[in-house]
C-alpha cells in the first residue's frame, strides 16, 4: 500500500506540472489529496483516484472537496477542456513505464492488486485520450512525448494553442533531461508566440525564462545569459511586474554567474532574489536562494559564511518539504562538502552525502543526471580519505544503473576516476583496463563534459606515474594539453593544470630545468580567480623545491612565502595545502641547519595534517617521520 500511495503523490505532483496556471478548487483539491505530506490523508489507491477524476470530469462531487463547486467545474471545462484533455493524456504518458513494470513484477498479491488499479486507471485514460492507436502497446513516458513532439513540429501553420503545447511537451522533456528535444520545443514554442502576441507578454516572458535555463544547462552560457537578462529587463518594464518571477530570474542569473566563476555579479543577483522573496514571505524559494549563496561562498573559500546560508537553507527546506524531496538532497550535498573541508568532521560528511543519494535515487531515479553526479562525489569522497576499495564497492554497487543510463560522458568519466582508484590501491591492471576503455567508448561519443578529453588523460597520467611509467604518462598529457590549446582559450585553468602535472613528472624524472621552465610558464600567468590561484601555488611550491635543491635558498624562501600569502588571500590558510607550505619551509631550515626552525615548522604542518588528512596519507607520513629524525 506504501508503495502505491508513493506512485499516487508523484501523479499529483506531475498534474499539478502539467496544469499549472489552469486548476479550479477541484482539481486543485485532487492534487492535495494525491499529494499530502501524511502518506494517511493520500488516496488509498489509485482506483479512488481514479473515480475523483471521473467524477471531475462527469461535474460530479468529488471526494477531494466538500463544499459545492457546479458552477466553477462547468465554466473551467467550458473554457479550458482542450488544455484539461491535453494534459491529462500527457500525465498518462508520464507514469505508463511505471504500470508496465508494475504488471510484470514479482511482487506480493497486494501490490500486485495495486498496480492491477493503478493500470486499469492508466489504461482508460490512454484510450481516452489517444482514439488514434492502432495497436495494443502501452507506449513509455518517453515514446509519447517525442511522437507529440513530431506531430507538433510538423504541423505547417501552427497556431498559439499548438504553441502552447510545444511548451507544455518542452517543460516536462527537460525534467526527464531531454534538454536537445526540450530545446527544440521551446524555441519553436517562443517563435510561434512572438509572432502572436505582444513582446513583453507573460507567456513570451515565461518561454525566455525556460529558453534560458535550458542554454544554462546545456553549457551555452552567452546564449543562457542574454536570455535571463532580457527576462529582467522585460519585467522591469512593467507597471506592476510580478515579483517571484522576477525573483526567479535574479535567482537563475546568479546560478548562471556561478558556473562561469563571476562570483561577484552571482552574489549580486541572488541578494536581489532574496530581498524579494523575503517580502514575499516564500519561504521555499528564500531557501533556495540561501542554498545558492552557500554554494558561491563555498566556491570563494568563504566556509564559514558558506555554512550560514546553507544552514538556513536546510532548516526551510525541513520545514516545507517532505524528507525525500530533493532540494532536502541538494543541500545535504553542498553540506559535506563543509564539514569536509570547514569542520573535518569526516563523519557526518560522509553521512550527509549518503543521505543526499539515497533521496536523490528516490526523488530523482538511480539513472538520473542529478544522482549519477551524486554518485561521482562520493567516489570522489572516497579518494580523498584514501578509502579506495569503498570507493570502488560503491562504484560498482550502482554500475548497472550508471550503464543503463546510457549518459556516455558520466559514464567514462566514473570509469576513468576508478580506474585511478585501481592504481592507487596497487590494482594496476584494472586501472590500465578503465582507462583504456574509458578511452576507447569517449573516441565513439560527443563529449560534451568540459574538459574531459583532457580529464581522462590526465588520470591515465596520473596513474600511470605511479607506476613509475614515466614515458607513457608523458605521452597521455601531452595528448591532453594538445587537445587544451586547440579547443580552448590559451588562459584556461585546466591547461595549467597539465603543465603543473608535466612539471611534476619531470622533476620526478629529475629532470629539474625542464620542470622549473614548466613552473615558470604557468606563472606567467596573473588570473585572480581562486581555481587560477591554486594552480599558481603548486607552481611556486614546485619551484621552491628545486631552488632548495640547487641551493638557492633565498629565491626558495621567497617563493614559499609567496605560496602562503596566496593561500591566505585566497582563503585557505587551514588547507591542506598550507601544511606542504610548512613542510617545505622545514626542509629548507633544515638544509641550511637552522634545526629549531625546522621542527619548530614540522609541528605547524603536524598540528594542521593531523586534522585534515587521513592517517596512511604519505604527507603526514611524511611529518612524523622528520619529527623523529630530530
Amino acid at each position: 500500500m506504501a508503495d502505491t500511495r508513493r506512485d499516487i503523490y508523484a501523479m499529483g505532483i506531475l498534474l499539478e506540472k502539467l496544469l499549472p496556471n489552469n486548476k479550479n478548487v477541484e482539481i486543485q483539491a485532487i492534487i492535495n489529496k494525491a499529494t499530502a505530506h501524511d502518506i494517511e490523508n493520500r488516496y488509498s489507491s489509485a482506483e479512488n483516484l481514479r473515480k475523483d477524476l471521473d467524477l471531475y470530469f462527469n461535474k460530479q462531487a468529488i471526494s477531494a472537496q466538500t463544499h459545492s463547486w457546479w458552477y466553477l467545474s462547468k465554466l473551467f471545462m467550458q473554457r479550458r477542456f482542450v488544455l484539461v484533455f491535453f494534459s491529462f493524456a500527457i500525465f498518462l504518458s508520464l507514469v505508463g513505464g511505471y504500470i508496465v513494470q508494475a504488471q510484470q513484477a514479482k511482487a506480493a498479491l497486494i501490490a500486485q492488486h495495486e498496480a492491477e488499479e493503478v493500470s486499469q486507471f492508466l489504461t482508460d485514460l490512454f484510450n481516452a485520450s489517444n482514439p488514434d492507436r492502432s495497436d495494443d502497446k502501452i507506449m513509455t513516458s518517453l515514446d509519447l512525448l517525442l511522437k507529440a513532439k513530431s506531430k507538433l513540429l510538423s504541423i505547417k501553420k501552427p497556431a498559439l494553442s499548438d504553441a502552447r503545447f510545444m511548451h507544455t511537451i518542452g517543460s516536462i522533456l527537460t525534467r526527464m533531461d531531454k534538454l536537445n528535444e526540450a530545446k527544440t520545443l521551446i524555441e519553436k514554442s517562443l517563435q510561434i508566440k512572438k509572432e502572436q502576441l505582444g513582446e513583453n507578454h507573460q507567456e513570451i516572458i515565461v518561454g525566455l525564462t525556460q529558453l534560458g535555463l535550458l542554454n544554462k544547462n546545456l553549457g551555452l552560457f552567452e546564449e543562457s545569459e542574454e536570455q535571463l537578462s532580457s527576462v529582467i529587463q522585460l519585467l522591469r518594464q512593467q507597471r506592476n511586474p510580478d515579483a517571484s518571477q522576477l525573483a526567479y530570474a535574479y535567482n537563475h542569473l546568479g546560478n548562471l554567474f556561478t558556473k562561469t566563476h563571476e562570483f561577484d555579479k552571482a552574489i549580486e543577483q541572488h541578494l536581489q532574489a532574496i530581498d524579494i522573496r523575503k517580502k514575499l514571505k516564500d519561504k521555499k524559494l528564500l531557501a533556495d536562494s540561501y542554498n545558492n549563496l552557500g554554494v558561491i561562498y563555498h566556491e570563494r573559500n568563504e566556509l564559514e559564511e558558506s555554512a550560514k546560508y546553507m544552514y538556513l537553507a536546510l532548516a526551510l527546506y525541513e520545514k516545507e518539504y517532505h524528507e525525500f524531496h530533493p532540494f532536502i538532497g541538494i543541500v545535504k550535498n553542498n553540506l559535506s562538502k563543509i564539514e569536509e573541508s570547514f569542520n573535518y568532521d569526516f563523519v557526518k560528511a560522509e553521512n550527509l552525502l549518503l543521505s543526499s543519494y539515497h533521496i536523490f535515487v528516490k526523488a530523482y531515479g538511480p539513472e538520473h543526471n542529478n544522482t549519477l553526479t551524486l554518485q561521482s562525489n562520493i567516489i570522489a569522497f572516497y579518494n580523498r580519505r584514501m578509502r579506495y576499495q569503498d570507493a570502488i564497492d560503491f562504484y560498482y554497487e550502482n554500475i548497472d544503473a550508471l550503464l543503463a543510463s546510457h549518459k556516455t560522458n558520466k559514464i567514462v568519466n566514473h570509469m576513468s576516476t576508478i580506474g585511478m582508484i585501481f592504481a592507487k590501491n596497487n590494482e594496476f591492471k584494472k586501472s590500465t583496463k578503465n582507462h583504456l576503455d574509458s578511452l576507447e567508448l569517449a573516441a565513439k561519443s560527443p563529449l560534451t563534459l568540459q574538459y574531459l578529453f583532457e580529464k581522462l588523460n590526465t588520470r591515465f597520467a596520473r596513474s600511470l606515474i605511479i607506476q613509475s611509467e614515466f614515458k607513457q604518462a608523458n605521452s597521455y598529457l601531452s595528448k591532453a594539453l594538445e587537445y587544451n590549446q586547440k579547443n580552448h582559450p590559451s588562459d584556461n585553468v585546466f591547461g595549467l593544470y597539465i603543465v603543473n602535472l608535466k612539471a611534476y613528472l619531470a622533476y620526478k624524472e629529475k629532470k629539474y630545468n625542464e620542470a622549473k621552465n614548466y613552473y615558470l610558464q604557468i606563472l606567467k600567468h596573473k588570473k585572480t580567480e581562486t581555481l587560477y590561484v591554486v594552480e599558481y601555488i603548486d607552481a611556486t611550491i614546485g619551484l621552491a623545491k628545486i631552488y632548495r635543491q640547487s641551493h638557492e635558498y633565498n629565491q626558495s624562501e621567497n617563493a614559499l612565502n609567496n605560496a602562503e600569502q596566496q593561500l591566505i588571500s585566497i582563503k585557505r590558510e587551514n588547507h591542506k595545502t598550507m601544511a606542504i607550505v610548512y613542510y617545505q619551509q622545514a626542509m629548507l631550515y633544515q638544509a641550511q641547519k637552522q634545526d629549531d626552525k625546522a621542527e619548530k615548522m614540522l609541528q605547524k604542518a603536524l598540528l594542521m595534517q593531523v586534522k585534515i588528512l587521513p592517517p596512511q596519507h604519505p604527507d603526514l607520513i611524511a611529518t612524523k617521520k622528520a619529527l623523529k629524525d630530530f
